[in-house]
């Protein structure tokens, strides 16, 4: 379930990782696509201040995806085993 969610929250940000701060983009690099530690990440900052920054930067993402739906279309488009009508019909529905 771990890599699942590590996975999506990697999606997530090649999606909207321009719309975060520019340290929310450094924080969930290092460490979705880095697999940094908070210690590692913290740079002067406490483990607890990375922690929180990149809690409210996955937040945003989640956010982004549930107004957007980005990343769910791109999921039904490339999506093999539907045909090209229930994928039609998959996309109206998140529209």
């Amino acid at each position: 379930m771990e890599i699942e969610k590590n996975i999506k929250i990697c999606k997530l940000y090649e999606l909207y990782g321009d719309f975060l701060s520019e340290r929310q983009k450094d924080i969930v690099y290092k460490h979705y696509f880095l697999d940094m530690s908070f210690s590692e990440i913290a740079d002067g900052a406490t483990r607890q201040a990375v922690n929180d920054s990149l809690k409210r930067a996955v937040l945003n993402l989640e956010s982004m995806e549930d107004k957007l739906h980005l990343a769910q279309m791109s999921n039904i488009i490339f999506d093999m085993k539907l045909s090209d009508s229930k994928k039609i019909e998959l996309l109206k529905n998140l529209l």
